[in-house]
């Protein structure tokens, strides 16, 4: 299923009003981007909010290199999200794409 969603910017309204595709970003004290929060597109919403780390972490860790677009952002390598049912595919220019 592909879900083409929007930036909700305050935090506490994404996690009361987002739609599958929907992101949010977490920043730090240094009001740097640390993770794209996003609602990916699966049946049951208490599984469907991912975070995903888009900076260097310091043990080097997954991540994802985005591409600074804060209202259709793009993702790179492809998102694998375990759950149940699993949900595997791209952010690419705002839209989740399934493989």
């Amino acid at each position: 299923m592909n879900a083409k969603g929007h930036h909700i910017e305050n935090n506490e309204e994404f996690y009361n009003t987002c739609k599958p595709g929907d992101w949010t970003f977490i920043v730090n004290e240094d009001n740097a981007y640390t993770h794209i929060v996003v609602y990916l597109p699966l049946d049951d919403p208490m599984q469907a909010i991912a975070a995903l780390p888009i900076v260097e972490m310091v043990d080097n860790h997954a991540m994802w290199r985005w591409d600074g677009n804060t209202e259709s952002p793009t993702l790179t390598p492809s998102i694998l999200h375990h759950s149940k049912p699993e949900w595997h595919g791209w952010m690419t220019e705002g839209e989740l794409i399934s493989v």
